[in-house]
């Protein structure tokens, strides 16, 4: 989907090419333009069927033209739609912390709203040089591919991540950074050169400290979360009066585990997670790479280990934790042994720490570990572990 919904930016740029193409007076230079673009398109186009996804494109796209044809379908019943979701939530709050915050700030509304601040500032700096073109294409570029996508994924009732409008990120720190430009144009007016420098690199070292946490989350992480793995594994094991949770990631484990149904932040906080686990005797407690960047996400992870929750190593990146209310380690530990477990070296490993108390067990998990590993180098880890173990 990210790869389809970075297209979406021609849709703006073949708009504001055609007005232009009506009231230009140079039609000229506009049609070399225009044909430009038309090869580049055709390039995005070509590299997707090359991909083999010129089908699902097809077939996707041509549902999404009906729904806007006939709007009520947006509001269908999840297991009416395309893939059986309700899709992203249409609301203010949901798009300032699930669209906004992710790719922008960190924690802070004040740093989301001085951001957006200097994004307004910037079109209105941009307007006042007589930019009026780079203005207004900024910010169609900015907003139309994200209506759009926002309305393709409520019309499919797919859920929405950041990485889905990253192509627009290019348009808004534009924004951004001509409002840093008129502030430091319009203060030297008014101040001396020696406040306009404390001010450029103040505004300067803000942006850059609160934006890097969103596209280093991006681009930093290399491997993909396996969320079918731990959909599938859930699915597999997790019994109907279970409580199954994911700190962080409400929409995502709704989608890959359907039994699922939570809100979007329902377990941000420690208090909201004891409360959900105090409600059946076992619980299933997801924790991937976005929860440690709640708040209270580290202090949940300590929290589950200190009640003796063993930690299931699903992905690279992804942990489940199995908790017992009125149950010890050693009867959990005994209980996942029943599990069906998948094929995975890193989920043996975890398991063989976790059964360190039990060696003969812990041996066996380490013994698969090996036969698994993808390299030398982790089969030697794992054997230098296995011969740690006490007899």
């Amino acid at each position: 989907l990210s790869h389809f919904f970075a297209n979406a930016i021609y849709m703006p740029l073949f708009g504001l090419l055609a007005a232009d193409l009506i009231y230009s007076k140079n039609r000229k230079h506009v049609l070399r333009v225009i044909g430009a673009v038309l090869i580049t398109g055709g390039i995005a186009f070509a590299t997707i069927l090359l991909l083999g996804w010129g089908g699902p494109m097809l077939k996707t796209s041509k549902g999404f033209a009906e729904t806007i044809l006939e709007p009520e379908r947006f509001t269908l019943d999840a297991e009416e739609k395309p893939n059986q979701g309700t899709g992203p939530e249409i609301s203010w709050n949901y798009f300032r912390f699930k669209v906004l915050k992710p790719m922008v700030v960190r924690h802070s509304d004040v740093a989301l709203w001085i951001f957006n601040g200097l994004a307004f500032v910037g079109f209105a700096f941009l307007l006042s040089q007589k930019r009026y073109r780079l203005a207004w294409f900024l910010s169609i570029w900015l907003t139309v591919p994200s209506l759009v996508i926002l309305a393709f994924l409520l019309h499919q009732g797919t859920f929405f991540s950041v990485r889905y409008i990253l192509s627009t990120l290019p348009a808004y720190l534009a924004l951004v950074a001509a409002g840093v430009v008129g502030l430091v144009v319009w203060a030297n007016r008014f101040g001396n050169r020696q406040m306009v420098t404390v001010l450029s690199v103040v505004l300067v070292c803000f942006i850059a400290f609160n934006f890097i946490y969103g596209v280093t989350l991006i681009y930093d992480n290399k491997v993909k979360e396996d969320w079918r793995l731990v959909g599938d594994f859930l699915r597999k094991n997790a019994k109907p009066e279970d409580t199954v949770i994911v700190i962080n990631g409400e929409e995502t484990l709704n989608w890959y585990y359907p039994p699922a149904t939570a809100k979007p932040d329902s377990y941000d906080k420690l208090a909201a997670v004891q409360k959900a686990l105090a409600q059946s005797d076992r619980s299933w407690v997801v924790y991937s790479i976005f929860s440690p960047y709640l708040p209270e996400g580290r202090q949940i992870k300590v929290w589950l280990s200190e009640q003796g929750a063993i930690r299931l190593v699903l992905h690279h990146d992804i942990a489940v934790y199995y908790y017992g209310r009125n149950a010890d380690p050693l009867q959990l530990l005994a209980e996942i042994r029943n599990f069906a477990l998948p094929v995975d070296h890193q989920l043996y490993a975890s398991l063989a720490r976790e059964n360190r108390q039990n060696p003969a067990v812990a041996r066996q998990y380490y013994l698969l570990a090996i036969e698994n590993a993808p390299d030398d180098e982790v089969r030697t880890d794992y054997r230098v572990a296995l011969e740690a173990l006490q007899p």
